[in-house]
């Protein structure tokens, strides 16, 4: 052994704070090696010093523990890594993909602009070829006149300067006839004529693109730090479960029930990084029996007991905010809400379905996705989608149609127990962004206009939007029909319209009050059911368009899609706007009993004064 190393092992067995002083025991407080002064001195209050025998026997016991909570680390530090290695590896894939779908929005963008432009700017062209043809022609013409008075003014004054009386009379004379010509000739059009204007006006749509242009294109990322963690304080966390699965992991589980290539959406919140969903949440609002005008005020809900509050949907956890009365005139009923599942960010809820068995699915435009609720509203499956998933529609027990935005085309899925799988398209020719079908009628909302169509997907017929060179309608934001089919009815938020048409698309009529921008739409029995996002009130209106009631006024906050289940008899709306906190743009309320409730016979005459708006046209009135 070298002196080196000897003195190395020397060192180390003796004490640092006693020069020369040998270890020789352990102090089983500090977890150290002591000398025997040490004991005497610093370590003679600890309550357990051992020799290094009894040492060596205690951490023998306890070696399999030691090993056991090293194998644990190790195991835990390996899955780590390899969960690290596996997201590496799939980083520069993923954000290449990110920086394609950017590139292909800006090739799109570039194509759309550069193709309006080029036609507009030949339309500026044209017009500007014809009225400079026109204005030369007058210009040449008026010129020739102008001439033509010069030579008859200076004639006449040259007639009463030089001539003699007899040839001054004779000049007069045929200045007079020329004259006369003159007044005859048909000039009149050059003095009455006005050079046309031409203008350049923006359209809304465009300006509705421009000021939500920042959000199509915002790149978020989600902070991943989380409270630190002793997995060794519960030995259960050390095993991974399937409740802790990463988050490539639920990325790739999302996907399975819908279209497998999976694209990031570009809206508010930026890129699907919040894949997290957790538990619904339930409420119910508690002293919520509506107090009504109703005769008989002692009638029970047969939905709702109002012994004990109880009812089917959970448990009530939201807080004060939720229990507010709620009036419905001269009705009886209940409401109930839930909330949707929480990614951490707004949601937008834009399209909402009761499948035949009471079971929801609804559209999440913001997070692409598709979400599908048990009768008592808690969350069984959520799938993402490679579109914007606009509205929804049944078509079946088992089937259901999707507008799907971006793809120009209704996305049909069979719902295959609490999963979604994708069957087939249908083209529709343009972005489609309402869809309705029922046993008469198959018809989509597309932004040039309405699509109808047969169960099997083929075109029958298209609804333009303009008619006679005026425009019927701007855009349906939802769509419906009434039960034979005879009539469409569309909302148009934007002009704060909703028309009626027949299915050949000629308008009957259009009722029209400012400001209320009227968003979701139902057909049930013989009314239309119509949801009012900036008035947070549901009204309803005959089918000739002549009496509107309002048939649920208060505890409605933007309330936005809408539908309605006949045999549970329940409607469901979902609320949103854009200055909504997350949490509200999350909550789904539910109104028992339905809109089967109100009668035809008791809806009011539509009165524009009262109503602060007018019924536009009715059926044979050309204005």
């Amino acid at each position: 052994m070298s002196s080196k190393l000897k003195r190395r092992q020397d060192k180390e067995l003796t004490c640092g704070s006693h020069y020369g002083e040998t270890l020789r025991f352990f102090c089983t407080l500090h977890n150290e090696l002591i000398c025997a002064i040490c004991s005497i001195r610093q370590h003679k209050q600890c309550q357990e010093t051992l020799t290094f025998q009894e040492a060596t026997e205690r951490f023998e016991d306890e070696k399999n523990s030691v090993l056991n909570e090293i194998e644990s680390f190790h195991a835990l530090f390996s899955a780590k890594n390899q969960e690290n290695v596996h997201s590496l590896s799939l980083l520069k894939p993923r954000c290449d993909d990110i920086r394609k779908d950017i590139m292909n929005v800006r090739e799109r963008l570039n194509m759309i602009i550069e193709q309006k432009e080029k036609d507009l700017l030949a339309a500026v062209e044209r017009y500007e070829r014809v009225q400079e043809a026109k204005m030369m022609g007058k210009a040449s013409q008026l010129q020739t006149l102008i001439s033509f008075t010069a030579k008859l003014k200076e004639r006449a004054d040259e007639a009463y300067v030089k001539q003699t009386e007899c040839l001054r009379v004779k000049s007069i004379s045929r200045i007079v006839n020329k004259l006369g010509n003159l007044k005859e000739r048909s000039f009149q059009y050059l003095l009455d004529s006005r050079c046309d204007d031409l203008d350049f006006d923006v359209s809304p749509t465009v300006e509705e693109f421009l000021e939500d242009l920042d959000d199509i294109g915002e790149l978020t990322v989600t902070s991943a730090e989380q409270p630190e963690i002793n997995p060794f304080d519960d030995p259960a966390l050390t095993v991974r479960t399937e409740d802790t699965k990463t988050t490539q992991e639920q990325f790739e589980d999302s996907t399975l029930n819908a279209e497998k290539r999976y694209t990031y959406p570009f809206f508010r919140d930026g890129l699907n990084d919040d894949d997290q969903p957790a538990k619904t949440l339930h409420l119910d609002l508690r002293n919520d029996d509506f107090q009504f005008t109703s005769d008989d005020e002692s009638q029970a809900d047969e939905n709702y007991d109002d012994a004990d509050g109880d009812n089917e949907g959970g448990d009530n956890s939201l807080g004060d905010e939720a229990h507010n009365r709620s009036h419905v005139d001269g009705l009886k009923g209940k409401m109930t809400t839930f909330m949707t599942v929480d990614h951490g960010k707004g949601c937008w809820l834009y399209g909402i379905v009761f499948l035949q068995d009471g079971r929801l699915v609804i559209t999440d435009v913001t997070h692409d996705s598709l979400q599908m609720y048990s009768k008592t509203y808690d969350l069984l499956s959520e799938s993402r989608v490679s579109f914007t998933p606009w509205d929804i529609t049944t078509m079946s027990s088992d089937l259901v149609a999707v507008a799907a935005g971006g793809k120009s085309c209704i996305k049909i899925f069979r719902v295959n127990n609490n999963d979604f799988d994708h069957i087939r398209d249908i083209d529709v020719g343009s972005e489609c962004i309402s869809v309705f079908f029922n046993e008469q009628l198959f018809i989509a909302g597309t932004w040039k206009g309405g699509v109808i169509l047969s169960p099997d997907g083929e075109v029958l017929q298209r609804i333009e939007k303009n008619s006679g060179g005026r425009e019927v309608f701007r855009r349906a934001d939802f769509i419906a029909s009434d039960d034979e089919g005879e009539n469409v009815f569309l909302t148009n938020s934007w002009a704060s319209k909703i028309v009626c048409l027949t299915r050949d698309g000629v308008k009957k009529w259009e009722y029209q009050i400012k400001g209320m921008n009227p968003r979701g739409i139902h057909w049930e029995k013989d009314k239309l059911i119509v949801s009012c996002k900036n008035q947070n009130k549901i009204i309803a209106i005959s089918k000739d368009g002549k009496h509107v009631r309002d048939v649920f006024t208060e505890g409605l906050d933007h309330p936005y899609a809408i539908s309605y289940h006949t045999e549970s008899n329940r409607m469901v709306v979902t609320e949103w706007d854009e200055k909504m906190v997350s949490d509200k743009t999350r909550l789904v309320r539910i109104i028992s009993p339905g809109p089967e409730i109100f009668p035809i016979n008791e809806i009011d005459t539509a009165n524009p004064e009262e109503n602060n708006g007018e019924v536009i046209c009715q059926e044979g009135d050309e204005r």
